[in-house]
């Protein structure tokens, strides 16, 4: 009798309970609708400003001018205030009524058009246009690396990271930019791992790089000398080409000069200074030596006798070395396995024989 009653009185509580719970998961789904609609239609007023931004950095258009600022008006204002602001009211005004909507109704934190909103949708775009690329690298197996020292205007060095690869399916060649990243040691230790790092962090295998390239013209051009070798070091299979246009134009201005003026740097040098010293005179120009102290670093104090001797050994002879380093950075012995490639080029493979890759081929062996 008691396991009835206990029974009975269960049925009768569920009967209770039904509609209660019926009538609350109802107001759960109705809430739920809702939210759905709330969340199409914030997306319905985002997707304009979102076009709107990609729109200008596909065309290279600034966004904002230094007016831009406040609460955007569907009426012509008096003074330019900005491509964005401008091309969202020229949509109002083409009849997009759900922006026409969000900038009329939408309170000051829900407009979606301030800098803030702008810089981060652009930081959205690259971020993704920069995992896109990487997915094509990664498809193509092997890729080289270009790197370009710069400044910006708030002379923080940089520099520009370039991946060069072949494309999938099509074939072509691509070099695509990649990302700028901020140097903070320019030593050529610090180059490196910078380098390796941010390609790590990227995604790409290190493993698969077969090339790399700087611009010999960077003020950071013997640092990055040093960077080269460190990661041929590391990578024996990543060989270092030089900037052909530098090379070239080196070759040209000053390949019969070398060769005449650094054999005998000492004796050529005296009729140089002497033709300088001769000008200096005329122009009424004192022979000074800058000032030496024992203690400087960063400076080539180097022991002299006369002003002649140290200007000779402190400048000339200094210059002519480092430019023999230069030409000999450019020229390696492996450049021979480089210039092998060309011949798998259509327009030189029907012109010469299979053993013009041997070079090429002996290197690469392994990822044959």
């Amino acid at each position: 009798m008691k396991i009835a009653h206990i029974i009975i009185n269960q049925s009768r509580l569920l009967k209770i309970q039904n509609p209660l719970l019926q009538k609350f998961e109802s107001v759960i789904n109705q809430d739920n609708a809702q939210r759905r609609l709330d969340i199409e239609k914030n997306r319905k007023r985002l997707i304009p400003i979102i076009q709107t931004i990609r729109f200008c950095g596909r065309q290279q258009i600034a966004v904002r001018c230094h007016r831009y600022g406040g609460r955007i008006g569907l009426e012509e204002p008096e003074k330019n205030d900005g491509n964005f602001l401008s091309l969202l009211r020229y949509r109002v005004n083409s009849g997009d009524n759900d922006l026409k909507d969000q900038l009329i109704n939408s309170g000051g934190r829900s407009m979606y058009t301030s800098s803030f909103i702008q810089s981060e949708l652009i930081n959205t775009f690259g971020h993704l246009i920069q995992s896109h690329i990487v997915r094509n690298v990664r498809k193509s197996i092997f890729y080289s690396v270009l790197v370009d020292e710069t400044t910006d205007i708030s002379q923080k060095e940089k520099f520009s990271l370039c991946v060069r690869y072949v494309e999938d399916q099509s074939y072509k060649i691509r070099e695509d930019f990649l990302t700028f990243v901020p140097v903070y040691d320019v030593t050529s230790a610090g180059l490196v791992n910078t380098v390796l790092e941010t390609l790590s962090i990227l995604g790409l295998d290190l493993k698969k790089m077969r090339g790399q390239g700087y611009d010999g013209a960077a003020t950071m051009r013997v640092q990055f000398r040093g960077v080269q070798a460190s990661i041929k070091e590391r990578l024996p299979l990543a060989l270092y080409t030089h900037c052909s246009s530098h090379s070239l134009n080196l070759c040209l201005s000053y390949a019969d000069l070398l060769s005449k003026q650094r054999v005998n740097a000492n004796d050529n040098f005296k009729t140089l200074y002497a033709q300088v010293k001769e000008i200096a005179a005329k122009l009424d120009i004192k022979e000074e030596i800058r000032r030496v102290c024992r203690l400087q670093t960063a400076r080539n104090n180097v022991p002299y006798s006369t002003e002649e001797e140290y200007y000779r050994r402190a400048v000339y002879v200094p210059y002519f070395d480092d430019f023999c380093n230069s030409l000999k950075e450019r020229f390696e012995s492996y450049k021979e396995t480089v210039a092998s490639l060309q011949h798998i080029l259509p327009e030189f493979c029907t012109k010469t024989y299979f053993y013009s890759l041997e070079a090429a081929f002996n290197f690469y062996e392994e990822d044959l």
